[in-house]
C-alpha cells in the first residue's frame, strides 16, 4: 500500500515531462539608463530637464556651503552614483562639476549627467533705467568667454549672483523677459564686483532683443580727417597712449537691429572720458564722419562712428574711456577701456587763489521710470508703486570764479568728483570731467550727473569737487552735503472723482488726492512739500491755478499771492483749507482756499459755471508746458545740498499718477 502511495507522484512528473510542459526561464534585464527628473533644492536649473540632456548648470549665493540635488532613475532597478558626492562636498568658488552615472539593471548599460554649480563671486543687477530702479526678475543671464558661450543660467533674483573668475575678462548679457537686451563687454572678473546692466523696454517689438557688438575701438594720429587711406591703431584695455597726439578715435558696431551712428535719441554711439556716457554727458562722434550699412546676406546692421578729438588735452596717467551703443530697439551694449595717457601736463595756470560759488548737491527721486532713451509719450512708464520702477537723479554744480563773491568765470581742464559715505571719513572718486580744453563750463556753470547704480535710499552722502588746469594745478572745494534721497511716492487723484457730474456750484466738495507714502509728511523727513491745483475748462481756458507748500517746521500754509508774492497764511485758515490724513494718505483741499488771491490764472475766485465740464490735477509747479511743468513734491534742504521726492517724473508730464480728472457742474 505504502509502495503505490509514493509511485503515483513519480509517474506524474515523468508523464508531465514527456508532454513537454514549459519550464521556468530568466527575464533579459533592463538595459534603460536615464533619469527622469533631476533638480537642486531651491534654485532652477538652466533649461527644462529632459531625459536625453546631460548637462546642466545652476548659480548660487556665495554664502553657499552645500545643495543638495535629486535624481530620479527612470528605471527604479537602475543605480546611480555621483562623483563626487554632493552631499560630501563644501563648494568651492566658482565651478563645482557633479556627475550623476546611471547604470542599468544589465550592469553594462550606462548614462552620466553632469550638474555644474557656479558658487558666485559676484552680482549682476538689472536696471529699467539710467539710474533707475530693479526690474523684476524673469528671463536669462549669458556670461561668455573668450567669445565663446561659458553658461547661463536663469535671470532668478535681482541683483543676480554669477561667478566671475578673477583676471579673466568675460562678456555679459541680460535679457529679462520682455525688454531689451544689455551687454557689458571686456568686463575683468573680480571678487565682490557689481556689474549694472540697463534693459528697457523694447521699443519696437519687431525687431531682436539681441545687443549689438563694438566689433572695434581705434585711434590714428593724421592730422588730415580720416579716408579710407587713414592708418588705424587698435585700443586695447591697458594700453599706453599719447594722447597729446591722437586726433580721431574710431568706433564700430555692429547688431541685429539699426543702429544709428550719430543719433542719441534712442539709438547712437557716444564716448566718455572717466565716465560712461548718457544723455546727461559723453562725447558725441563727427556726423561727417560717421557711416552705417546693412549686410543683407548677414542680416547685420553696423554703424562707424568717428569722434574727432584733435586739441584735446588731457592729463597723465590713468584713464577710463567708455562707449555705449544703443540699437533701434533699445538693446544696450557698453564696454570701457581703462588706458594710460603717457604725455605729462603741466602748463596750466596756478588757480590756488580762486573760489568756489553756488556749490549744490541736488538729489532727486522719482516715483516713475525716466527710462532715457526710450520713446517718450504713452502711459508705459507711468507703473505705480511700490511694485513700479523709479528713478534716482544726483546733479551737482559749481561756479569757479577769480572773487568769492562775483568775478569773473576761470576757465579750467575739467574736474574730479569724490563721495563719501561715511561723513566724510573715506573719500572715493566717482567721476570726472575731462574737457579736453579750457572751459568755464555752460554759462559760467559746471554739471555732474552721479549716475551710480548703488546710490540709494537711507544713506547720507557727501560729495567734494577738485578743478584742475593740468596735472599738478588743482584746487578743492567746500563739502557738499550731507544729502540723501527722499523715500519715492506717487500721487493719485481721488474726489472729486473722475467723469463726476452732481457737483454743485454753489457747494463744492473737498478736492482729494493720495500720497503713497505718508511718511514724508513729516518734519523728521521733509521741509516742505510743494502742490499746485489747476482746473481748467474742457476748452483749455483756466479756471484756477495755484502755488502752495506745506511748511513741516511751521505747519503753515505758504501761498503765492498774486499781490505781494509768497506769502504764510495764519494756523486757522491752515487748518481750515489743508488737511493730512496719515491713515490713508489723502490730502483735502477745501475750495475756500481757491480764492482771487491764490489764483494766477484769473485773478478772481473760482466761479464755476453750471453744464459746463472742467478738468483738475495736482501739480508741484505748473506753466501749462509739459517741458515745464513740474510735480508735487516733498523738499529737504541741507549744506549746499536739496533733495526732493517727486510724484511724477517730469518727461510724462509731471502731474498725478492717474492724470487730469474731469467733472461737470450741475
Amino acid at each position: 500500500m505504502k509502495k503505490r502511495i509514493w509511485m503515483v507522484p513519480i509517474l506524474v512528473s515523468a508523464i508531465l515531462f514527456m508532454m513537454g510542459c514549459p519550464q521556468p526561464v530568466n527575464t533579459p534585464k533592463s538595459s534603460v539608463a536615464t533619469l527622469s527628473s533631476l533638480s537642486v533644492n531651491g534654485y532652477s536649473l538652466d533649461k527644462a530637464f529632459a531625459s536625453d540632456t546631460t548637462a546642466y548648470t545652476v548659480c548660487v549665493e556665495r554664502t553657499t556651503k552645500t545643495v543638495t540635488i535629486n535624481a530620479v532613475a527612470s528605471d527604479s532597478k537602475a543605480k546611480i552614483s555621483w562623483s563626487p558626492d554632493p552631499a560630501a562636498i563644501e563648494l568651492a568658488s566658482g565651478p563645482n562639476v557633479f556627475t550623476a552615472t546611471v547604470t542599468a539593471e544589465d550592469g553594462t548599460t550606462k548614462k552620466s549627467y553632469a550638474v555644474t554649480i557656479y558658487k558666485a563671486n559676484a552680482t549682476v543687477e538689472v536696471l529699467d533705467s539710467v539710474n533707475g530702479s530693479l526690474i523684476s526678475p524673469g528671463g536669462t543671464i549669458y556670461v561668455y568667454s573668450g567669445g565663446s558661450p561659458l553658461y547661463s543660467i536663469p535671470f532668478a533674483s535681482n541683483p543676480q549672483p554669477v561667478w566671475l573668475g578673477p583676471a579673466a575678462v568675460y562678456t555679459v548679457k541680460a535679457s529679462p523677459t520682455g525688454r531689451a537686451q544689455s551687454s557689458k563687454e571686456n568686463v575683468t572678473g573680480a571678487d565682490d564686483l557689481k556689474l549694472t546692466m540697463i534693459c528697457q523696454r523694447l521699443d519696437q517689438n519687431t525687431f531682436p532683443a539681441e545687443s549689438p557688438t563694438i566689433d572695434s575701438i581705434s585711434y590714428t594720429t593724421s592730422a588730415t580727417p580720416p579716408d579710407s587711406s587713414t592708418v588705424w591703431t587698435p585700443v586695447d584695455s591697458g594700453a599706453t597712449i599719447d594722447f597729446s597726439t591722437v586726433t580721431y578715435i574710431k568706433v564700430v558696431g555692429s547688431g541685429r537691429s539699426e543702429i544709428d551712428n550719430t543719433s542719441w535719441a534712442g539709438f547712437g554711439i557716444l564716448m566718455g572720458f572717466d565716465q560712461v556716457p548718457s544723455l546727461f554727458s559723453g562725447l558725441a562722434p563727427d556726423p561727417s564722419l560717421c557711416s552705417s550699412n546693412y549686410d543683407a546676406a548677414k542680416d547685420i546692421f553696423e554703424g562707424t562712428a568717428v569722434f574727432d578729438i584733435r586739441g584735446a588735452t588731457i592729463t597723465s596717467g590713468e584713464h577710463l574711456i567708455s562707449f555705449v551703443i544703443y540699437d533701434r530697439a533699445n538693446n544696450r551694449t557698453e564696454r570701457t577701456l581703462r588706458v594710460t595717457n603717457s604725455k605729462a601736463n603741466t602748463s596750466g595756470e596756478d588757480i590756488s587763489s580762486f573760489y568756489f560759488q553756488s556749490l549744490l548737491a541736488d538729489f532727486r527721486i522719482y516715483g516713475v521710470t525716466r527710462e532715457y532713451f526710450g520713446k517718450q509719450g504713452g502711459t508705459e512708464g507711468l507703473t505705480p508703486l511700490p511694485t513700479g520702477p523709479i528713478s534716482y537723479r544726483a546733479a551737482l554744480s559749481f561756479k569757479f570764479q577769480t572773487s568769492s563773491s562775483g568775478g569773473s568765470a576761470v576757465p579750467i581742464l575739467g574736474f574730479k568728483v569724490f563721495r563719501s559715505e561715511d561723513l566724510g571719513f573715506t573719500w572715493t572718486q566717482v567721476g570726472a570731467v575731462n574737457y579736453g580744453f579750457l572751459s568755464t563750463g555752460s554759462g559760467g556753470t559746471h554739471t555732474f550727473y552721479d549716475t551710480d547704480s548703488q546710490l540709494t535710499t537711507g544713506v547720507s552722502y557727501e560729495y567734494k569737487i577738485v578743478v584742475f588746469t593740468d596735472d599738478i594745478h588743482t584746487k578743492e572745494s567746500a563739502v557738499m552735503g550731507p544729502v540723501w534721497f527722499l523715500p519715492p511716492f506717487t500721487a493719485s487723484l481721488s474726489e472729486p472723482a473722475n467723469k463726476s457730474t452732481a457737483i454743485d456750484a454753489a457747494n463744492l466738495p473737498d478736492f482729494k488726492f493720495i500720497i503713497s507714502d505718508t511718511r514724508l509728511w513729516s518734519q523728521s523727513l521733509s521741509d516742505r512739500f510743494y502742490f499746485s491745483p489747476v482746473i481748467r475748462k474742457a476748452d483749455g481756458s483756466y479756471a484756477y491755478a495755484g502755488y502752495f507748500y506745506y511748511d513741516f517746521k511751521t505747519d503753515l500754509l505758504g501761498y503765492y499771492d498774486t499781490s505781494v508774492g509768497w506769502s504764510y497764511m495764519s494756523a486757522t485758515d491752515t487748518a481750515n483749507y489743508l488737511h493730512f490724513d496719515s491713515a490713508t494718505g489723502t490730502v483735502s483741499i477745501n475750495p475756500g482756499l481757491f480764492s482771487s488771491h491764490t489764483n494766477n490764472a484769473t485773478g478772481t475766485d473760482l466761479a464755476l459755471e453750471s453744464g459746463v465740464t472742467y478738468y483738475w490735477d495736482i501739480f508741484g509747479n505748473y506753466t501749462g508746458s509739459a517741458s515745464t511743468n513740474t510735480a508735487a513734491y516733498f523738499h529737504k534742504a541741507g549744506n549746499n545740498c536739496i533733495s526732493r521726492s517727486y510724484a511724477d517724473v517730469y518727461q510724462n508730464g509731471q502731474q498725478t499718477l492717474n492724470g487730469w480728472f474731469s467733472f461737470t457742474v450741475q
